[in-house]
């Protein structure tokens, strides 16, 4: 089975043209048309940066499990009473678990504190 190019018979359109109108340029066509005849590797989909769960590890854990319990915002202090942190530490788990690739959404809605939440991805 061979894979063709995207635009398989406008190209051989173009070729054809060029050989009636130029025989000069005899072996650029032929190399062309050799080129035609390979198949061509396909395109690989470009991937969204993929969540590094191999980096979580028991410092982050526990964080990351509270943030997955609950599908509301909850606040830095919640999350350092259900796991026994302080919740600077808190804070900085959050920050290490957004630069492995976690999407945490922090909202500010009705209260001066932040309240964190794990967006899953669907």
């Amino acid at each position: 089975m061979t894979i063709q190019y995207r635009n398989h018979e406008k190209l051989k359109l173009i070729l054809m043209a060029i050989r009636e109108n130029s025989e000069a340029n005899g072996r650029l066509v032929n190399m062309a048309w050799q080129e035609l005849g390979k198949p061509v590797k396909p395109v690989e989909a470009i991937k969204e940066p993929a969540v590094d769960r191999r980096r979580v590890n028991s410092a982050t854990n526990p964080t990351l499990r509270v943030l997955q319990s609950k599908t509301y915002p909850i606040s830095a202090n919640y999350i350092a009473k259900k796991t026994g942190m302080k919740a600077k530490a808190v804070q900085h788990t959050i920050w290490r678990l957004r630069s492995y690739g976690y999407d945490i959404e922090t909202s500010y809605h009705r209260s001066r504190k932040a309240k964190y939440r794990l967006i899953v991805a669907a």
